[in-house]
């Protein structure tokens, strides 16, 4: 007992993420030298490495973005150089939305607190090198020269599944491995390191070129290369390092069993570097190696593969179920079957062939173009016959961000049902497997049992989204889907970053309607990444409304229509007439939440707004979305002193460069005592409301926003 509470208290202490406290403040002091201590992250349009300063030790991210893709980076950035720079040092940005990646946290659960932006490659002048610098420019060139001399289609792969580095893989076929929980097939794992030594082994015995002791001895030489090539991700640490030290025990002639020996490395790696903690490859490699090892008796008394294959693919994924939900919010069931199917795949065919490439590549690099070029089709053959079949089984489970007293309960109940199903009492493993699903079903079932609503206004930049969840989740509306600034060429980038991670997060799978004010496109811009990720039941416009390109229920209303969304109704008070004009011709609802009265008021102008005073004279309004993100050209004295807001919306993007909100605007509302929102600010800003009334909330700190 004195041993596990030791423990436990040791783990607390040295496993704590590091603390912002003991990291200079004092940005105004001139800049110290720094040590490049990271290998260089280099994608075709920016590099990011990770710098120490010699004088205070702190560790801080530098980003350099190139103007084009054919810029090089200076020859001097290496790792071990010590280097002068000239830049702006800042602190990592907060997450502005519930959901979202928090770069921040992440960043500072690995010790880094600061960032630099460099201005040009000379803002960072470097000198000197490491010993490892040679290691890392040898594994570089070696990715050159693969890459000139095969198939560039199957490099991509190559870079992928050999040297851990997926950025050369589309986009498209990244999130079909992610959407059926594949991803670990393209991340360097034990799975490669175990084929990589079978492959070795086997050939260095069967064909007579060695013993099995020499064949384990270079083995023992080839492991840490191979690591070192892979990347070194966790992963790929910790399998090397078992193999190794099977191996090495092996030739020692010594015993140990193979749980306690990982668990001795994965002590190892705590003690020499407790930030690992908190990575998610790191927990999923651990956790599925040792839900494996545990899972040994229940695995050797399956005979027929398949059935092995299967029992695997489970284990692994519910042993890691509860983390994956709590990161990732949704489950696909038909990733066994993915899983079952395509671990054999790469296992024994896909990546024997493209070790087999690589290796020729070297030696014979003039036969390896036309062969990798025929492998590659086969394989994007064997992908495309699949990705078409997992079509009528990609069905979605959106639990939303499981919380603590959830995962520990799974947790807790996974244990004793393999315990069960190792002793063989196999009704008693049944139920308690039956009462796991049950945890999730009943996390899941939440919002459909709470009496709460809520309304949120994402921070999507400069743009409009809301979302409106109803109270039981009887319905969930968006107005409006903001998407990114014209000079960002990824169109889904709102989407992907804030909006679909916001509604995933909160278990939402179905939007029962989507209403778009008006067709600009920080209004409209994520619609197509939404309906493609979101199942959604309608799409409402103004009657004015463009004719839309999209296979899904179009309904066009205007002043005078009432819309009925899951019991909540919503007036529809504008437009009446063609303004000519995208911005005028927005639809404006009017409705009651939690006892107050609001009104969304799209990109309306000065002139709608003295028309809709006159068609209404007696509107009250106590929730004001700010026309137009805090534009002087909306936003009228008469308007604010006639509807008598109490508190005002802004979405508006942090530094835009249109200057919104307007001074003007927001002084006007000051004047009235009017408690303003912003999102340049606050962040993501949410009302939580039940029928009697409801409670405002910043996603941002109070302090911190302002």
């Amino acid at each position: 007992m004195i041993f596990i509470i030791s423990s436990f208290l040791f783990g607390y202490v040295h496993l704590s993420p590091p603390s912002l406290q003991s990291v200079s403040e004092d940005s105004l002091i001139p800049p110290s030298p720094v040590r490049i201590i990271s290998t260089l992250k280099k994608t075709p349009m920016s590099v990011h490495m990770v710098v120490e300063d010699l004088n205070t030790k702190e560790k801080m991210n530098v980003t350099f973005f190139k103007k084009s893709s054919e810029d090089h980076v200076p020859v001097t950035w290496k790792h071990g150089a010590i280097c002068q720079w000239e830049g702006e040092k800042e602190r990592f940005q907060n997450a502005r939305n519930p959901g979202e990646f928090n770069f921040k946290t992440y960043m500072n659960n690995r010790g880094v607190f600061y960032q630099l932006r460099l201005k040009n490659e000379r803002s960072l002048e470097c000198q000197g090198s490491s010993i490892f610098s040679h290691a890392y420019d040898f594994r570089e060139k070696l990715m050159q020269q693969t890459q000139a001399h095969v198939d560039q289609a199957a490099f991509a792969w190559m870079a992928a599944l050999i040297f851990g580095e997926t950025e050369w893989l589309d986009e498209e076929t990244l999130h079909w491995f992610r959407e059926f929980n594949l991803s670990h097939l393209l991340a360097i794992s034990g799975l490669h390191v175990g084929l990589m030594v079978s492959v070795i082994y086997l050939f260095i015995y069967r064909s007579g070129l060695g013993t099995k002791e020499q064949a384990m001895t270079v083995l023992l030489v080839i492991i840490p290369l191979f690591c070192f090539l892979a990347g070194a991700a966790p992963p790929v640490i910790r399998a090397s390092i078992m193999v190794f030290g099977f191996i090495l025990l092996k030739r020692l002639r010594l015993t140990i069993s193979s749980i306690d020996l990982l668990s001795i490395i994965a002590f190892g790696l705590l003690f020499y570097s407790p930030t690992l903690f908190t990575h998610i490859g790191f927990q999923f490699s651990f956790i599925v190696t040792f839900s494996l090892l545990l899972s040994l008796p229940i695995l050797k008394n399956q005979k027929n593969f398949w059935l092995q294959s299967a029992l695997i693919s489970a284990i692994s994924q519910l042993s890691i179920l509860p983390i994956q939900l709590h990161h990732f919010f949704q489950f696909n069931p038909a990733s066994l079957i993915a899983n079952l199917i395509m671990v054999p795949y790469f296992s024994f065919f896909y990546m024997p062939v493209l070790l087999f490439t690589f290796s020729l590549s070297l030696f014979v690099p003039s036969f390896t173009m036309v062969l990798s070029g025929y492998l590659n089709d086969l394989h994007e053959g064997v992908l495309e016959f699949w990705q078409s079949c997992s079509t009528y089984i990609n069905i979605q489970w959106v639990v939303g961000e499981l919380s603590t007293p959830y995962i520990l309960g799974y947790f807790c109940l996974f244990c004793i049902m393999m315990r069960f199903w190792q002793l063989r009492h196999l009704n008693k493993a049944f139920f308690m497997g039956v009462y796991m699903v049950s945890i999730l079903i009943a996390f899941s079932l939440k919002p459909y049992l709470s009496p709460y609503g809520t309304i949120t206004m994402l921070d999507v930049g400069q743009g409009d989204a809301f979302v409106i969840e109803l109270p039981f989740r009887k319905g969930v509306v968006m107005i409006d889907a903001a998407g990114p600034p014209a000079f960002i060429s990824n169109a889904d980038r709102t989407a992907e970053k804030v909006i679909i991670p916001y509604l995933k997060s909160r278990g939402i799978g179905r939007l029962h309607a989507l209403i778009l004010s008006h067709q600009d496109s920080d209004h409209s811009g994520s619609v197509p990444a939404i309906i493609r990720n979101i199942q959604t039941d309608q799409l409402v416009v103004g009657k004015f409304y463009p004719v839309i390109d999209q296979k899904i229920k179009v309904l066009r209303v205007g002043d005078g229509d009432r819309l009925s969304l899951g019991g909540q109704v919503f007036d529809v008070i504008s437009p009446e007439m063609d303004y000519s004009d995208a911005n005028d011709n927005s639809v404006v609802l009017y409705t009651e939440f939690g006892g107050l009265r609001w009104l969304f008021t799209g990109d309306i102008s000065k002139q709608v707004e003295e028309h809709l005073m006159t068609a209404y004279p007696k509107m009250q309004v106590d929730v004001l979305k700010v026309a137009h993100h805090g534009s002087r050209t909306s936003t009228s004295e008469r308007w604010v002193q006639k509807i008598h807001p109490v508190y005002a919306w802004i979405s508006a993007g942090k530094n835009n460069r249109y200057g919104h909100p307007h001074p003007e605007v927001i002084g006007r509302l000051e004047q009235r005592d009017v408690l303003i929102y912003q999102t340049e600010k606050d962040g993501a800003v949410q009302y939580k409301f039940s029928e009697s009334g409801g409670t405002f909330s910043r996603y941002l700190p109070y302090n911190a926003s302002r």
